[in-house]
């Protein structure tokens, strides 16, 4: 499969000297949860829709559907409590059997190692729902075991899981210890940290140890979704220039937090295009409610309950729309050649932060539209080419376009929801 790597440029990924989107899919239940005929044909699926990574936990996720299938990493009863001075083998060959199983379909896994509820000082353990931190001098033989059980897999290694630091320096020395210990291990892996939803950076200490960045907009209500295009643009305005990407997104059929309701197809498209368009254009992640967290006929709930909602079967959740579409972000932008976009909201003239504008390196530029409405452009692009391609349909129409002291209007496009415009200069 050869080895993913961060480009020169550091504005994204490649393989073999080839650009490399980083499409991944969020089931950090399955080496605990998923058997191996389940987790063929969950495979089979995922290459089809075009995804390149599977974002999964080391540990027992916390808030996986129960019961799972009672294998975990170390000695436990319940994978709620676990002795990790003793590593159980099968968990290990089987988290191994998986990874290669992923391999035969082209899709590489993105190992979390050590997730929140397991390190002190951090949001899960402010709930009150983190029963259990990892022995500080653990960390290093966790890490150790991860690197040489999975590390042939050419695994991206995520040191933190849905973390906040809120300045707490025990959640840092935990997590540094875990950076210090990938860096041996694997000093020439790509590594990361995943972050609690809304989070704007990271600690000081941590910052040089990530080769790219992920934050996560998470499944707030909807009338905060902002923060989506904000996120992206704090780490390029906070720190030098490295790839970014979203790597949770509301979940497609998550209930919304603190409202009734839940997140379908169109609002995660939403959030996909928006967080592209905003500067996280080297990857996007996707997540189906019952995938994550692995629902069966025999699932009860979850651990601290199920927060958003029961989730679906995960056979249901496989089958939803919104897969698809993450998998045509990908292929749009690999077909249009458009491997780095630049945001270039500054130049949209519409009103609404919600529309997006971004322009390619050669000078194109790419429109978000959450509904149809004309396009203003602050700039001279006559001769230009407009077109609008619909986001459900894929249906494509050419549009007008007119240049008026030095402001482009293209025409409304004949959609009625949501579409990308694509102005090709002349």
């Amino acid at each position: 499969m050869g080895n993913v790597r961060i480009n020169d440029a550091r504005t994204g990924f490649e393989l073999d000297g080839k650009p490399f989107f980083y499409l991944a899919d969020t089931c950090w239940s399955a080496f605990t949860n998923a058997t191996l005929e389940d987790w063929e044909f969950y495979l089979t699926r995922r290459e089809q829709q075009g995804f390149t990574y599977f974002q999964v936990n080391t540990t027992p996720q916390w808030d996986r559907q129960l019961p799972d299938l009672g294998i975990y990493p170390y000695a436990s009863k319940d994978g709620i409590l676990q002795d990790f001075s003793r590593p159980q083998p099968e968990f290990w060959e089987r988290a191994r059997t998986m990874c290669s199983m992923a391999r035969e379909h082209g899709i590489r896994p993105a190992l979390i190692l050590v997730w929140a509820n397991l390190v002190p000082g951090t949001w899960i353990e402010k709930i009150g729902k983190a029963v259990q931190s990892i022995p500080f001098e653990a960390i290093d033989a966790h890490v150790k075991t991860v690197v040489e059980q999975l590390g042939e897999f050419d695994p991206i290694y995520i040191v933190s899981g849905d973390t906040d630091f809120d300045g707490n320096p025990e959640t840092v020395r935990y997590y540094a210890e875990a950076l210090r210990a990938i860096e041996a291990y694997a000093p020439d892996a790509i590594k990361t940290f995943h972050l609690a939803g809304l989070e704007k950076g990271l600690p000081d200490e941590l910052v040089d140890g990530a080769d790219f960045f992920m934050f996560q907009s998470g499944h707030v209500a909807r009338e905060d979704q902002a923060h989506i295009f904000e996120l992206p643009q704090a780490f390029a305005e906070k720190y030098d220039k490295r790839p970014i990407v979203n790597s949770e997104p509301c979940y497609e059929q998550m209930g919304v937090r603190r409202a009734y309701g839940r997140y379908g197809r169109r609002e995660v498209r939403f959030a996909a295009w928006t967080s592209i368009l905003s500067g996280a254009c080297a990857g996007i992640t996707y997540g189906a409610h019952g995938i994550w967290n692995w629902r069966t006929c025999a699932s009860t709930g979850a651990y601290p309950g199920n927060i958003f909602g029961v989730p679906f079967l995960w056979q249901d959740a496989l089958q939803f729309p919104g897969a698809w579409d993450f998998g045509f972000v990908k292929r749009f932008l690999e077909h249009e050649d458009m491997r780095v976009l630049l945001p270039a909201q500054d130049e949209l003239d519409l009103g609404t932060e919600e529309a997006r504008l971004a322009r390619t390196e050669d000078g194109r530029y790419l429109a978000f539209l959450p509904w149809s409405s004309e396009v203003r452009i602050k700039a001279d692009l006559t001769g230009s080419r407009a077109r609008a391609l619909d986001l459900e349909s894929h249906f494509v129409a050419d549009l007008p376009l007119e240049v008026t002291d030095g402001v482009t209007v293209i025409g409304q496009h004949p959609f009625g929801g949501d579409a990308l415009v694509i102005v090709e200069r002349a």
